[in-house]
């Protein structure tokens, strides 16, 4: 049975640094094509494009972006779907993923038979972070600490667009918030699953790893202010956004937390270290707030 094409959409702002992402995303096994689309800040730049012509040819397809200071991962992102609703079949898969972050082999068949199985808009599976030491574990679990659940969920209310897939037919003319810096996933998974009316899930049998440079206290503090900081750049539906996700974490925190028991059992100085990050990340967006006034 002929398993359809799949199209992993990577916004990138990291030139050749993504290519362990992209090369985790070409080894996908189970489809009869893996096409790799490169959007971004990073694909403007013509030796990072002819890098990614020398080293993978045709299977990776870099997405010029507008030539301007800001281009924010979920505007990135509708470039890629607009190729993909141009030239792909509504029966093929989409697979969102970070630049940063890298996957099995066998990670999107997986939940591409998970999400089908169960009937399900769109699913990601669990993630682990490296280098693993206290500080990553900090920045990842406030993150991803509902991506640490050691049982299948098939109503999660959320999802990120970290490592994600979905049908292309369930897109239909949705996309990502374009001038949001924050939130602009969440907020464009629940609309899918309004649209579609199903699920969204999280497949705990497959795992992700998530690479980053954020391995030290110093690492921590300036990423979680910066995050706080550049957030209410792009505030013209932030705060809207921002209150949708809050209701909906609230609606079912309790089965995250439920399904994640045991990882919160034995991590108290993580959760110790992400709410200091919490605090960090508001002293970054209240520092922004009083700058624009």
């Amino acid at each position: 049975m002929s398993q359809g094409s799949l199209y992993v959409i990577i916004p990138t702002t990291r030139g050749e640094k993504a290519f362990p992402s992209i090369y985790s995303a070409l080894s996908q096994r189970g489809f009869e094509n893996v096409f790799v689309l490169i959007c971004g800040k990073s694909a403007n730049n013509q030796e990072f494009a002819n890098q990614c012509l020398n080293k993978f040819n045709s299977r990776v397809i870099v997405l010029h972006c507008p030539a301007k200071e800001h281009i924010l991962p979920g505007e990135a992102r509708n470039i890629g779907i607009e190729y993909v609703v141009r030239y792909a079949n509504p029966s093929d898969y989409i697979l969102f993923l970070d630049d940063d972050i890298c996957i099995p082999p066998n990670y999107a068949i997986d939940l591409k038979n998970f999400i089908s199985c169960h009937g399900l808009a769109a699913a990601m599976g669990n993630m682990t972070s490296f280098p693993i030491n206290i500080w990553s574990k900090i920045i990842d679990y406030s993150n991803f600490w509902w991506l640490q659940c050691n049982r299948d969920c098939l109503n999660r209310g959320w999802l990120g667009a970290g490592a994600t897939i979905l049908k292309i037919s369930d897109i239909s003319s949705i996309r990502y918030l374009s001038d949001i810096a924050i939130n602009e996933d969440i907020d464009f998974f629940d609309r899918i699953s309004t649209l579609t009316t199903k699920k969204l899930g999280i497949c705990s049998s497959i795992r992700s790893r998530h690479f980053h440079n954020r391995s030290s206290l110093i690492g921590l503090i300036k990423y979680q202010f910066l995050n706080g900081y550049r957030g209410p750049i792009y505030h013209l539906t932030r705060k809207r956004v921002i209150l949708q996700s809050l209701k909906r974490w609230v609606s079912f925190s309790k089965v995250a937390i439920k399904e994640n028991i045991n990882y919160l059992k034995y991590h108290i100085v993580e959760l110790i270290g992400v709410i200091f990050s919490f605090l960090i990340v508001e002293c970054g967006a209240v520092l922004s707030t009083l700058r624009r006034r």
